[in-house]
């Protein structure tokens, strides 16, 4: 990873030219508003090269982007359980090493209030905790199984509001 000094916001040839030091799941990150990059080195491994999906579940509760290697953005993450995940493409699936960047904003989807309230002042020393970086192989029809059962549960609990 590579911390970004004096919250400056470098182009990504600037951020990805520094030296990168190595880190981990369980690691904090901040303060608010500071933004880090993290090179992720991913070779697929051999048990995991036949399944259905493969993607990349990156979770630190904020605001991220993913760059390829040379520098095009692919997809915004948005944490917290919600938008932690990108489908790793079919070319990676050679047994090779690809790279990939994470660009990490340090604030929410709504700025840095304390507690998510909006409304409050941004806490200006909130530190975000790395909690997934993890290669996952998704069974597609317990996933959609998954969201009709949500969507059902959610058509049934309001039906009997009414």
């Amino acid at each position: 990873m590579y911390s970004v000094p004096n919250l400056e916001r470098p182009s990504f040839e600037e951020a990805t030219s520094h030296e990168f030091t190595p880190t981990h799941v369980g690691a904090s990150f901040g303060p608010s508003w500071s933004t880090h990059w993290f090179k992720i080195r991913l070779t697929i491994p051999q048990n995991l090269l036949q399944k259905e999906r493969l993607e990349f579940h990156w979770d630190a509760g904020n605001e991220g982007l993913i760059w390829t290697e040379h520098g095009h953005p692919l997809q915004g993450l948005s944490g917290n359980g919600e938008r932690i995940e990108w489908i790793i493409p079919e070319s990676f699936r050679d047994g090779k090493e690809h790279v990939f960047y994470i660009e990490m904003a340090c604030n929410g989807m709504f700025g840095n209030a304390p507690g998510g309230d909006s409304v409050q002042p941004p806490d200006p020393n909130k530190y975000y905790t790395l909690r997934k970086a993890d290669i996952v192989a998704v069974n597609l029809q317990a996933r959609a199984l998954y969201y009709d059962f949500w969507i059902i549960s959610g058509w049934f609990s309001k039906r009997q509001e009414v």
